[in-house]
């Protein structure tokens, strides 16, 4: 398995530290997947014509794949949440592989705290946070 050629090796280092294993890894030309699991949760990311998206995937039900930026924007309860920084990337409102690996491993204990108590319950509230990407 291959990981991506633009993850620094700092960041392959970090998700080591966070015992992430790459236990999947796809590459269809244009789109690309790869997926990082440790004991408490998964961590995606998705090539698709040049833009990176990134889900955490919870182990316990439901297995709902979640946007990182979208996560964090609910765990904060701030529904600007890094919105500058996506402005600023000028990449239809992603980022570089690299800053979702930084921005994860920033926040990975709100994340794993949240996905300790992780139930059908707070995946509907979840799944129902007000956020908008729209006319950032």
């Amino acid at each position: 398995m291959t990981v991506p050629a633009d993850l620094s090796n700092t960041n392959q280092n970090t998700l080591k530290e966070l015992s992430f294993d790459l236990v999947e890894s796809s590459d269809n030309g244009m789109w690309k997947y790869y997926l990082w699991k440790n004991p408490e949760m998964q961590f995606a990311l998705t090539y698709d014509r040049g833009y990176y998206e990134c889900e955490i995937v919870p182990h316990n039900e439901p297995i709902n794949p979640m946007g990182l930026i979208r996560l964090l924007r609910f765990l904060k309860n701030d529904a600007n949440f890094y919105k500058q920084e996506l402005i600023d990337a000028d990449l239809w409102y992603t980022l570089t592989v690299n800053d979702y690996v930084g921005l994860f491993h920033k926040n990975y204990n709100l994340i794993s705290d949240f996905l300790k108590k992780y139930n059908q319950e707070q995946y509907d509230r979840y799944d129902k946070f007000e956020f908008s990407f729209e006319g950032i």
